[in-house]
């Protein structure tokens, strides 16, 4: 301790100034002038400023991957919000089919948002999470448009986090 208070080291994502004995990437440090950042097993979650906190996307957060085979196929992506490109075998007419996004941060408390964010045809899918499930959700996607349609959809996601009471 020196006379103006108590001081640490900057820290950084990997090795935060404050932290825990048994979880050493997991803590607060130093980002910058007034930004204090809090990180969670090395990935930066918030900051927090003057002005209130903040979740950085583009920092860890977000990812992207490609389905493969069909509209069925499982995909794996780990991350609190990405894009999901399905693959582009046709949807008939009013059908609806789904798959299962395997994430190991999604908890059963979560809120799955998504949207389309291109590829498809505009007014012809509609898009909804059916369920949620420790470490999965699953994603059901519905062709309106009246006609057969075989596009790669881009799906984006975001999860927010949930509580237990």
């Amino acid at each position: 301790m020196n006379q103006s208070g108590f001081g640490a080291l900057d820290g950084s994502k990997a090795a935060p100034s404050y932290t825990f004995i048994s979880d050493t990437d997991t803590g607060l440090y130093w980002v910058s002038s007034g930004i204090i950042g809090v990180v969670i097993n090395g990935v930066e979650v918030s900051r927090f400023t003057s002005s209130g906190m903040t979740v950085p996307l583009g920092q860890g957060l977000g990812g992207a991957v490609t389905q493969l085979t069909d509209k069925t196929t499982t995909v794996v992506l780990s991350k609190m919000s990405g894009q999901i490109t399905t693959v582009n075998t046709t949807l008939n007419a009013a059908a609806e089919t789904g798959f299962t996004v395997t994430n190991t941060l999604v908890q059963t408390t979560d809120t799955i948002v998504l949207s389309l964010g291109s590829g498809a045809t505009a007014n012809s899918y509609l898009l909804g999470v059916d369920a949620v499930g420790a470490g999965s959700f699953h994603i059901m996607m519905t062709n309106v448009s009246g006609s057969n349609l075989s596009e790669a959809l881009v799906i984006n996601f975001r999860i927010l986090r949930g509580v237990a009471n």
